[in-house]
């Protein structure tokens, strides 16, 4: 099951904290956000949201693009300063794809707490606009981070540019490839009893490179956004035109 947590875009500044609506360089960067999602193959279920206007703005703006079966739900407890255990209890139950739309300090400490259990520790650095993606072992039921997009790394030109790119991000340990858009490349299933054997069945790294590139993709960032068990995860960023 994923989760795909974003924090909302960038906003006015000014009194009323509850009402300060995106600019327009925040509508800017979620909607490049979005439809890289969309490129990407990101199908979510519903997209939930803190009620206040930045973030129902930015969810309204990623349901365009992304046409949740489950529609848009305003969600409470998820402020800026909520207390994170009661989310994650929930989204933990929950069995379709979710994406939650809110804030910081909320989304960094729900990340801590769902990754490694203690909601003072930080696995990754949001961005206004952005995306992380969390995916849950189906057998152990940990959460780990699989890949993150920010408006920073996604070009636009006249804001079309997304429209005629497609885009691959891929979960790299230890020089393999594990996953590409949230699908395991392993050819040996990853619910394999002999977790090694389903680890090195991926790809190496550079096989998975060179054999992209002569598909026409590039390499056009390469991030570390967590640790899981010591070892470093990085996130590739990739992109072709269609």
């Amino acid at each position: 099951m994923n989760l795909y947590l974003v924090q909302h875009g960038e906003a006015e500044a000014k009194a009323g904290d509850a009402e300060r609506l995106l600019t327009e360089q925040g509508r800017d960067d979620v909607a490049r956000v979005a439809a890289f999602t969309r490129r990407a193959g990101v199908v979510v279920h519903q997209i939930r949201h803190s009620g206040k206007r930045r973030a129902e703005e930015t969810a309204a703006i990623l349901a365009e693009h992304l046409a949740p079966a489950g529609g848009v739900l305003m969600m409470p407890g998820l402020a800026p300063k909520d207390d994170v255990a009661g989310v994650a209890e929930l989204v933990s139950q929950e069995t379709e794809p979710l994406m939650l739309v809110g804030h910081l300090p909320f989304l960094d400490r729900l990340a801590g707490l769902l990754v490694t259990g203690d909601p003072n520790k930080s696995v990754v650095s949001f961005q206004r606009g952005g995306v992380v993606c969390l995916q849950r072992d189906p057998k152990t039921s940990a959460w780990a981070i699989v890949w993150a997009a920010t408006p920073d790394l996604i070009p636009n030109e006249g804001g079309k540019m997304e429209d005629r790119l497609e885009y691959r991000v891929c979960l790299v340990q230890q020089s393999r490839v594990t996953f590409a858009n949230g699908q395991w490349l392993g050819r040996v299933p990853q619910a394999d009893p002999d977790v090694q054997r389903a680890f090195h069945s991926c790809p190496e790294v550079w096989s998975y490179l060179n054999q992209a590139g002569a598909d026409g993709w590039k390499l056009v960032s390469v991030t570390t956004r967590a640790q899981e068990q010591g070892q470093i995860v990085d996130v590739l960023y990739l992109e072709r035109r269609r």
